[in-house]
This record gives C-alpha cells, sequence and structure tokens, in this order.
C-alpha cells in the first residue's frame, strides 16, 4: 500500500497505524531521509539543505532509499509506503520495479484535507517536533512542490484502478475507520461521526 497526501494531512500517522495493524513493514522515506541527515551520511548531506528548504530529494536517491527496503522483504510480505513516490518519473519507476518483482502496491490511499486545515497542522507539529520543514515559508513552498510535482502521481494511480481516496478530516481514529473501510478492512466512517 502506498500513503499519499499533501504535507500535514497525516499520510505517516496513517500509514504507520495500517502498517502496526496489518503486522507489515512501514516504509517511511521521510524518516529514512531524517536519519540520513543526522548520521551526516553523503546521501544525508546532499538531501539536508533540499529538505530543510521545502523542496523533493532527486528521484535516483530516493528510489535507493525504497528500493533497499523493499529487497529486503518476503515474497508475501505487505509493505506501507510512506512520502514515496511523489513524483511522476517515481510512481512510473515504483510500478515497474515493483511490478517486474510482484509487490507493486494494490492500494494507494490519498488523503484529502483543505489547505487551512493542513497549515493549523503544520504550525501545531512545528511547535511540537520543531521539524525544519514546517514553517510557514517552507509550508508553502512544500504545497507549491506538492500541486506540482505530487498530484500528478495521483492520476497514475487512479489510471491503474489502485487509488482510493480518503476523506481527511476528523480525529486519528476517524480517518483510520475510513481508510480500513476503503481496503476493505473495516465499517464505513462518515467525517463527523
Amino acid at each position: 500500500m502506498v500513503a499519499l497526501g499533501p504535507p500535514g494531512s497525516g499520510k505517516s500517522t496513517l500509514a504507520r497505524l495500517l502498517s502496526e495493524r496489518a503486522h507489515v513493514p512501514w516504509i517511511s522515506t521521510g524518516d529514512q531521509l531524517r536519519q540520513e541527515i543526522a548520521r551526516a551520511t553523503p546521501l544525508g548531506r546532499a538531501a539536508e539543505p533540499l529538505v530543510s528548504a521545502g523542496l523533493l530529494v532527486p528521484d535516483e536517491l530516493v528510489a535507493e532509499l525504497v528500493h533497499g527496503r523493499l529487497v529486503r522483504l518476503g515474497p508475501d510480505e505487505g509493505y506501507v509506503l510512506d512520502g514515496y513516490p511523489r513524483t511522476r518519473t517515481q510512481a512510473e519507476e515504483l510500478w515497474s520495479w515493483a511490478r517486474a518483482r510482484g509487490v507493486e502496491p494494490s492500494a494507494v490511499l490519498e488523503l484529502d484535507v483543505a489547505e487551512s486545515v493542513l497549515f493549523g497542522r503544520v504550525r501545531e507539529r512545528a511547535g511540537r517536533e520543531r521539524r525544519s520543514d514546517d514553517d510557514p515559508a517552507t509550508f508553502a513552498e512544500r504545497m507549491d512542490v506538492y500541486r506540482d510535482e505530487t498530484v500528478p502521481v495521483v492520476d497514475f494511480f487512479r489510471d491503474r484502478g489502485v487509488l482510493r481516496p480518503i476523506d481527511g478530516r476528523g480525529s486519528i481514529e476517524e480517518v483510520l475507520a475510513r481508510a480500513e473501510f476503503a481496503l476493505g478492512q473495516g465499517e464505513r466512517a462518515d467525517a463527523g461521526s
């Protein structure tokens, strides 16, 4: 499964919870990149200025992180990807690479949240977690990048019949219930219920 959504939509929280419930690996490219930056690895040093500015890390570097993790999975082991793919090129490459190995995503959850809600969530998270990519100017840049680079990924997965749009408003429990319903694993949960 792949979790997609704009910055602050809750995709990482949702991806982590779904992976825990399904007992499959949660593969978060954001977390992996932050670890590479903290360890000052060559990849981390190359990625740090881009991440701090709210820009995307080059496709080949992120693909290297993801493929390195996916190749360690068993043939029938599932996964939840978080933060990848973020560009149409990454989506095409992932689909081709994973399909050749029989591990292409069977579902892509797209979280839909109004931009005003996203801004409030990111501002709150910036106060809690002190992430450099959550200041208002960087958030605005990240939203521009999302609209320009990641929205075409949604169309790519819609064309392959695996896209599952999810209303990302409400509590974590409500969004999780909607996601499980979309995946055929739970009962319907409407916004505001």
